[in-house]
């Protein structure tokens, strides 16, 4: 049993309620014994805060109980994972590459680029839907099949995706997937609308979800080993001190546009995954929660490499990616001490002329549709504009 989310939509009365989810999740696994779950009150309040503010069609509701499951499933698959193979909770972790910025800042084009390096290790779609099901004959092929499946799903609630953020089963994808199994990540609060939920994780300590992500990733190197971890995720940028903690010396490469198209941008594809689920999605609502979310984080940023400490920051622009990935990619080996060869920077720059901005269509917004002025922009995060020249 895997714990890629199904996507039949749930009856009407699909349930919320942490004990069922539980139940269902024990189910699905077969565990008779009732092993400890972790991160249940955090599960109690995102549970809560769904189905009071969500306004979830029936169908969102079942889809969100499937993945609520899923995320329990894969905590249940772990924990026998790592007491039938001790070892893995005492696995020694290079270094990690962590890519992070706001949303819509080049972070996935550039997480793409550099999965091409030889030597990083950037684990792909299917590994992150299902971190610690054993490798047994045929086990890989049969969830990369469950992927794709998820990626005809995804496709098909928003054809916008395919050019907001298109996902391959076989390619690099974000790690939201192991911090998320914690049920304590702004990917939910992005999803969903809800802002009792988003208030809470404002006031949190992120250790444990992030020692829970670095389990995860354990089981997934052990699984598959080979080079040095690149993890990508939009949501380290909150959280930069809890990843330091737990992956000290770790490289975060911290991606920048101007505010003034990355909110915006940003926006729309909240506005997008939630139109899936939702029953009405409120523009202007999500152009408010944008502003004040990335003022939080954005205003406190400080240029360089040591102004987080524990770990290395490079500050990378996504006008450079675009003008000059090569460039960039160069650029961040040299940080991370990554020799690159000529005939890798050849597969690079070959890669890069065939996956263009734009490959997949363009992707139009506007300020206008989320309520926002760009002068509340420009003097909301002058500050943030000057100290990275944007």
């Amino acid at each position: 049993m895997t714990n890629t989310v199904q996507h039949a939509a749930g009856p009407p009365t699909a349930s919320l309620e942490p004990e069922e989810l539980v139940a269902r999740a024990r189910e699905a696994t077969g565990d008779g014994d009732g092993r400890p779950l972790r991160f249940l009150p955090s599960l109690r309040r995102l549970a809560q805060s769904a189905a009071a503010e969500a306004n979830l069609t029936p169908a969102g509701l079942g889809l969100l109980r499937d993945a609520l499951v899923a995320q329990l499933v894969t905590q249940i698959q772990a924990d026998r994972l790592m007491e039938s193979h001790p070892d893995i909770g005492h696995m020694p972790i290079q270094a990690p590459i962590v890519i992070t910025g706001l949303p819509r800042t080049g972070t996935t084009a550039l997480h793409n680029l550099l999965a091409e390096v030889p030597g990083l290790r950037a684990p792909r779609l299917w590994e992150m839907l299902a971190p610690a099901v054993p490798l047994g004959p045929g086990t890989r092929e049969m969830l990369i099949q469950a992927a794709r499946r998820y990626v005809e799903y995804y496709y098909a609630a928003s054809p916008a995706f395919q050019i907001l953020h298109p996902v391959d089963a076989l390619g690099p994808d974000e790690c939201h997937r192991l911090t998320g199994t914690a049920f304590g990540s702004e990917i939910y609060a992005q999803r969903y609308r809800m802002p009792s939920y988003a208030a809470w994780l404002r006031g949190k300590d992120f250790l444990a979800e992030y020692h829970h992500h670095r389990a995860l990733l354990s089981c997934v190197l052990w699984r598959s080993p080979g080079g040095r971890p690149l993890l990508k995720c939009p949501t380290h940028l909150w959280h930069l001190g809890a990843l330091a903690a737990v992956y000290p010396g770790a490289l975060v490469v911290r991606m920048h546009r101007d505010p003034l198209s990355c909110i915006p941008s940003a926006c729309s594809l909240t506005a997008a995954i939630r139109a899936t689920s939702a029953a009405a999605v409120d523009k202007a609502e999500i152009g408010r929660d944008w502003l004040d979310s990335a003022s939080e984080v954005l205003m406190r940023q400080r240029r360089g490499e040591t102004s987080v400490p524990g770990i290395r920051i490079l500050d990378v622009y996504q006008r450079d990616l675009l003008s000059g990935p090569l460039a960039v990619v160069s650029q961040i080996c040299e940080f991370a001490g990554i020799p690159l060869t000529a005939g890798a920077r050849g597969h690079l720059d070959r890669y890069a002329r065939d996956n263009q901005p734009g490959k997949h269509g363009v992707h139009r917004f506007s300020l206008a549709d989320f309520g926002i002025e760009p002068a509340e922009i420009e003097q909301r995060f002058a500050g943030y504009r000057a100290e990275f020249s944007l």
